[in-house]
């Protein structure tokens, strides 16, 4: 017993429980990692660096697009539109898609609901399922090292394409390992029977021999070309670094298929993931106060409102607190009243409140006009039981009453209020 009670004493269990609490921090796994932006800026685990980076190694040429598409675009040059968090305009699509269709090319990741996607006729799943791994024998252990992002199995977990173009009959990415195909209305594929790997990645596949919905596909546009990607995650950072999951090798196939290893032009369009100049009202209110002549006069104006409001508000004495008067309470009040009218004699005014205050819980209907007499003198015609007790009210009302008779005052007070039945 002795020794239970040392093992309850507070040092003690405070401690086993901070001792506790630290080992679940240490054990506690990571939770899921937020993705982020796609940006070609960003060198976070959920970033687009690691593609830009690359096709600058290798000598493509390279810019990042900080404006929006507000005039003609280059024909000529390969755009990467990777999952935006400002949506494009109606306007900035039809220019993107004009520029392509006259000879350029795009990379997207299909966003359900934009307008960009909506052009294109292209839909993703819901839900997402596995994709085929490279094979191990071509990717050493030092080329699989994870980062942040991770997926059960130590397997992608990816979208694909339930509706696109007829045109696309090329896959530039994994196909995804749906068994069921639940959702999957894409009028241009096929089914057939086939082992798991029966389509290894970055095969080419047409509507005959296709197996499984694609997580990726590559489609012509009038003179230009499109890769439709499924699932932002394929191009991130930390999955293209993996080797095992494919993903970086797959990439690549896309940009040379859209022709960036040709020494055509990648531009990576940040604009839309948040760079560059946007719509600031502040921003844009402080610059007309400042560059501009009608806003420098609205600002001084507001400068010298604030000294004149300042001169006016100042007080050259220090003002007095404000004094606080305790009220009374009820009971006290009633008191000191009833103090107050017994030593001026007020047995009229007594008796004209005890009436009012009956008159307002009795008298209805005709009985509420005409004064205190008249209200008494319809009780007693109406009620010969009280008719006494109205008669001493009314004579309370017309003259003094000796100090000893007030009593009787109230008596006949509160019996008129238990017998009375309220007039109508």
């Amino acid at each position: 017993m002795a020794d239970a009670g040392r093992l309850a004493r507070p040092r003690v269990v405070f401690a086993l429980l901070g001792a506790l609490v630290l080992l679940t921090l240490l054990l506690t796994p990571l939770g899921e990692v937020e993705r982020g932006a796609l940006s070609s800026y960003s060198a976070a685990p959920g970033g687009a660096r690691a593609l830009h980076d690359f096709a600058r190694r290798v000598g493509w040429p390279v810019a990042r697009r900080t404006t929006p598409f507000v005039s003609a675009l280059d024909s000529t040059a390969v755009y990467a539109v990777l999952d935006p968090s400002v949506l494009l305009t109606a306007s900035e699509v039809h220019r993107l898609l004009d520029a392509v269709r006259a000879g350029a090319s795009l990379l997207m990741v299909v966003q359900p609901g934009s307008g960009l996607s909506d052009s294109l006729h292209l839909r993703r799943s819901s839900g997402g399922a596995t994709v085929p791994r490279a094979p191990a024998a071509s990717c050493p252990d030092s080329l699989n090292r994870h980062g942040l992002i991770t997926w059960p199995d130590d397997r992608v977990y990816s979208f694909w394409l339930t509706w696109y173009p007829a045109s696309a009959t090329t896959t530039f990415t994994h196909v995804v390992r749906d068994t069921t195909a639940r959702g999957w209305n894409a009028p241009n594929l096929g089914r057939v029977e086939g082992g798991e790997d029966s389509v290894p990645p970055g095969v080419r596949v047409t509507p005959s021999d296709a197996v499984r919905p694609p997580a990726a596909v590559g489609f012509p546009l009038g003179r230009g070309r499109v890769v439709a990607v499924a699932d932002p995650d394929l191009l991130r950072n930390d999955v293209l670094r993996v080797c095992r999951w494919n993903a970086g090798v797959t990439a690549v196939r896309m940009l040379a298929w859209l022709g960036a290893s040709s020494g055509r032009r990648l531009v990576f369009d940040e604009y839309h993931q948040g760079h560059g100049t946007h719509a600031d009202p502040l921003g844009a209110s402080a610059r007309a106060l400042v560059a501009t002549a009608p806003g420098r006069a609205v600002l001084q104006l507001v400068v010298a409102a604030l000294v004149l409001l300042a001169a006016a508000g100042a007080r050259p004495i220090a003002p007095t607190p404000r004094r606080v008067v305790e009220r009374r309470s009820p009971l006290e009040h009633v008191g000191a009243l009833a103090r107050a009218y017994e030593r001026v004699g007020a047995t009229r005014l007594v008796a004209r409140r005890l009436v009012r205050g009956l008159r307002r819980r009795h008298a209805v209907g005709r009985a509420r006009g005409g004064d205190d007499a008249d209200f008494l003198h319809a009780v007693a015609a109406r009620h010969p039981a009280v008719a006494a007790d109205a008669q001493r009210l009314a004579r309370a009302l017309a003259e003094p009453v000796p100090p000893d008779q007030l009593t009787a005052v109230g008596d006949a007070v509160a019996h008129l209020d238990q017998e009375l039945e309220p007039i109508r």
